[in-house]
């Protein structure tokens, strides 16, 4: 970051192609939902609204299993003391909201520039962000676009790529943010589907990272007509920014791996509906008839327009 007027980059050829794609305009993240979301043109001219399935839930039980974050983190801080780690030394404040933060800060720098993302955050750009973008700059990447929603039309799957940049031959690189995650590395067991055949490839966050910034992949080379040059998830932290580039041995089989995972969708909605209409054409039924309907507890639905809360919280 070089000065308070920096634009967003331009781009070459290739990419508009992609950001000029007739889908690319009809998928967007709704904050009211929290959820990616998807406009259909209905015959009067209208438009409805249908919600897409994420690929973190798309890919749980058909590429990866559930995964406890909760005991790999205490399992990482266990295995430090242990091994007689000293005790690290926070340099500025992070925990629950970084990660929102940190994405929401790098999606207005790449999509609105440096000037509007200050402008946004006068409180500070968090310390994190700040690494990211000194990080693409030594690696010579242009970034391009922030947080594009990308789907398969068909089955309504899609997800939000972190980061599209550019090399300096032109080609384009998907980019995967991750904050944190001193158990990057720790698994509890195999992947599943065509992936459980390639040992190499455990049930971690690094590769569960993998297969998510994959279905990205397949998406953008089956609806898209655009082939990335490479995949690379990037793993921040209090000492350093380190990247870690998606095997080509897993990228060959994107059409394979990403069917698998299509099918697996569909047959779990396909049970669903089944279920709905074996218990009364999907009605709800009281468990106890002797409680009024409107004393029942409901949900509390988030609905701000912010990402999470006040920005100051999680700065320094």
């Amino acid at each position: 970051m070089r000065g308070e007027e920096t634009a967003p980059a331009t781009v070459t050829v290739i990419l508009d192609r992609l950001f000029e794609h007739p889908l690319v305009g009809t998928g967007f993240y709704s904050p009211h939902d929290r959820a990616i979301k998807r406009a259909v043109v209905r015959e009067d001219g209208g438009y409805d609204y249908r919600f897409i399935t994420g690929v973190y839930n798309a890919c749980t039980g058909t590429l990866f299993s559930d995964y406890d974050y909760a005991e790999a983190r205490r399992t990482a801080a266990l295995a430090r003391r242990i091994a007689g780690a000293p005790k690290r030394e926070r340099r500025f404040r992070v925990g629950r909201g970084t990660g929102e933060l940190v994405h929401e800060q790098l999606k207005d720098f790449g999509n609105f520039g440096e000037r509007q993302m200050k402008l946004k955050h006068p409180q500070g750009i968090h310390p994190y962000a700040v690494c990211v973008l000194r990080a693409l700059e030594a690696w010579k990447l242009k970034l391009c676009r922030c947080e594009l929603v990308v789907f398969d039309p068909h089955t309504n799957i899609g997800t939000s790529i972190d980061m599209v940049a550019e090399d300096s031959k032109g080609r384009t690189v998907l980019l995967e943010l991750k904050t944190g995650q001193d158990y990057f590395t720790t698994s509890n067991g195999s992947l599943l589907g065509p992936l459980a055949r390639m040992p190499q490839f455990r049930n971690c966050p690094l590769h569960r990272a993998f297969v998510q910034l994959l279905v990205a992949y397949a998406i953008l080379r089956k609806f898209y007509d655009h082939r990335p040059s490479s995949c690379w998830v990037i793993q921040v932290g209090q000492e350093n920014t380190t990247p870690h580039r998606v095997p080509d041995s897993m990228l060959n089989r994107y059409a394979e791996i990403y069917d698998h995972m299509a099918a697996g969708v569909l047959a779990r909605r396909k049970d669903r509906r089944g279920g709905k209409k074996k218990d009364g054409g999907g009605k709800k039924k009281k468990e106890d008839e002797g409680i009024p309907e409107n004393t029942k507890k409901k949900r509390k639905i988030d609905r701000t327009d912010g990402w999470f809360g006040n920005v100051g919280d999680y700065l320094f």
